[in-house]
Order: structure tokens, then sequence, then C-alpha cells
């Protein structure tokens, strides 16, 4: 059997098998890792209902170890992975935060992302931001529930929580699940990247760790269909995932679910951190450290801000530095935040999506403090 009969046995279409086909003269073969119930193979990472196909590469006929040939046929993408690496297709991804919602019992939407557009950008077909050759996938989801930062007094100003997936196909990181809040005011994004999303492994100190076993708890406490999966907390505890998913094994659908509740109670516990931060008088000590962690690659993002001023002059040695000048005297720590968020929710400031969560990062650790990216070990 030729390899374009075997492709489209597997599922492939002619279009499809003639991507693969003549992509490259090397050889590259799918590898079989088992027999479905109706008898026939099922191939590692094969997925052409997501236009995605996984093949081995071989030299004088033995399989070459770090030689797994992903292809994005949709978009071109090709990447070389470890022979036992797991593809997680972002279009899996989608559908699985969908069941995960109804098995959570809330409703979720999916949240346009305005500052990714342009060259370094695409959208699936499910509507979900990736990057140009597939690889990336960046895609925010909200609950229903609104939270008044007023909490009842005056004109309200809502927020609404919900978590935002990350996720790559050639593995260079895990897949991620973190809190997403949107304020709705000015419909202003913030993706609450914790902790460092291009390492496997993350420590925890002590108190990070009290803190992520409350927010767990309240996540539990707060979500009726995790009481009936898990009728105690400890039973929670114990099976609750890290936050990541990586691409070396199968997740399973609860443990997805369990993520995103806990994202989700993160995101709601931001609200009192907002609430606080409008309190707070801005500072030419802290303008200063936060225009100069942010220009680093994102120059375009302080000139845009306008609670601030920020001019580039070298100083007597001929260096370049920040000159930074508070423009409103009542401004607070939120003032400024709601400036950086708008700017990254309006603006393309970051060439592609890993640009783009590196700048929420950022902002992050700047407004509410270092935290691990893990949920719970």
């Amino acid at each position: 059997m030729s390899k374009m009969e075997i492709l489209q046995k597997m599922g492939y279409n002619s279009e499809q098998a003639d991507l693969v086909c003549n992509k490259t003269n090397l050889d590259f073969r799918p590898i079989p890792k088992g027999i479905d119930a109706d008898g026939e193979a099922v191939y590692q990472n094969c997925h052409p209902e997501y236009d995605i196909i996984a093949q081995q590469l071989y030299h004088n006929n033995r399989p070459v170890r770090k030689g797994l040939l992903i292809q994005d046929l949709a978009h071109g993408g090709r990447w070389l992975v470890s022979r036992n690496y797991q593809l997680i297709a972002h279009q899996f991804l989608v559908k699985l935060a969908k069941t995960c919602a109804d098995m959570l019992d809330i409703d979720i939407t999916q949240i346009e992302q305005p500052a990714m557009r342009g060259q370094f950008y695409t959208r699936n077909q499910d509507g979900a931001t990736i990057s140009r050759d597939g690889n990336k996938l960046f895609v925010s989801y909200v609950t229903s529930t609104k939270y008044d930062l007023n909490n009842g007094v005056g004109t309200p100003d809502n927020i609404q929580v919900g978590f935002t997936i990350i996720n790559s196909l050639d593995g260079s990181g895990a897949c991620y699940i973190v809190p997403f809040t949107i304020r709705l005011n000015c419909m202003n994004q913030m993706a609450h990247v914790m902790g460092d999303i291009r390492k496997h492994t993350m420590q925890k100190t002590s108190a990070q760790q009290d803190g992520l076993l409350v927010t767990a708890k309240l996540a539990w406490e707060n979500t009726p269909q995790l009481q009936i999966q898990y009728p105690k907390f400890e039973d929670f505890r114990v099976k609750l995932h890290d936050g990541r998913f990586i691409h070396n094994k199968k997740h399973e659908e609860q443990g997805m679910a369990d993520t995103m509740a806990v994202a989700i109670q993160y995101g709601i516990g931001y609200k009192d951190d907002m609430v606080k931060m409008q309190t707070i008088p801005l500072t030419q000590e802290f303008v200063e450290h936060v225009v100069d962690t942010l220009s680093a690659g994102g120059a375009k993002l302080c000139k845009e801000l306008s609670c601030i001023e920020v001019k580039r002059e070298k100083d007597s040695k001929g260096v370049m530095q920040n000159i930074v000048r508070i423009v409103s005297p009542s401004a607070t720590n939120w003032t400024l935040f709601c400036d950086v968020t708008k700017v990254m929710h309006t603006y393309p400031v970051s060439n592609g999506i890993t640009g783009h969560i590196l700048k929420h990062q950022k902002v992050q650790s700047l407004f509410f403090g270092q935290q691990q990216q893990v949920v719970i070990a």
C-alpha cells in the first residue's frame, strides 16, 4: 500500500495527503500505536479532523530518536519533537473547555483578542487566536457572573472572570489554564499569567502553597458540581491538577475541569486586589519600576500610557534611560493598571503570542506580586 493510500485510509483527504507527501523527500512514516474497536490502525498524534499529522523520521530504515515531525497542514507549521511527545490539538482544547464548563454547570463565552491581529496572528475555525504557523494558541473565556468593584455604591464598575488557555503544538511549553479578568467599563483584558510558562518545573514556597490551598478550597466550596464529584475537599486536593498539561500523557476531562474551577476562583480573588489598588496613590518610585520593567521590549507600551509621561534620554555617560513624570497627581496604582491593560488590549504591542503572554506575566508580577503558575501539587 502506498503512503498516499495509507494516509487516505487514516482519514486524510486528497489535499491533505498531497501536502504530506510533497512536503519533504526524507523518509517519514506515521507511527501505528494500536487497533481501534473496528479493527482499524490508530496512529500516534495523527488528527485528520484537525489538519494535523505526526510522522517518525527514519535513517537507514531505523527510527531517529528525536525525529518525530509534527505538521499543521492548514497553516504550514512543521516541528521536530521527541518520540514520546503527546500532541494536544488546539481545536480539541476549545471543545474540551466547553465540555468541562458543562460538567461544572457554568456558562462560558469566548472573548475576542483585539491586540492579537496583524502578520503574527490568525484565527482557527473556532475563532481562537493562534500564531500564523498554527503553533501557539491563546484563547480566553469568561463566565456570566459579574462582580462590582464598587460593591453596589454609585455607578457599577463590573468585571467578569474566567480563564485563558495557552498551548503549543511543538512542545515548547506545556498547556496552561490561567485566570482571566475583563473590566466591562472599558473591556480591558488581563490574563493573569503567574510564574514562568516557559519552564516545565517550578518550586513553591510554603506561603505560596498555603495560598494555593485556600484558593482550591474556595473553588471546591463555590462549585456544587465539584462537591458532587469530590464529597470531601481532601479528595479534590489530592486529585487536583497542577494547572499545566505536559505534552507526554493523556489528560482526563475532569482534570481540566478541576483546573478551570480553580482558575476562575483565582479570578474572583483578584477583585479584592483591584479594589485595594484604587486606594494606593501612584508614587514616582513605583512608576519608574513599572516603566523600567515594561520598557524592555515594550517601549511602545510605555509611550501610549496616559497617566504618566515617558521619555528616553541619554545620561552623562551616553546610556539611554527612562525619564518618567506622573501627569495626574490624583492617579493611583489602579489608574496605571487600567492604562497598561488598555494598551495591551487595544494595540498589538508584542510580536507574536509568546511576547504577548510575557507582557501579561510582567504586569501580573508588578501589580499582583510574585505568584506561582502551579495550582496545587
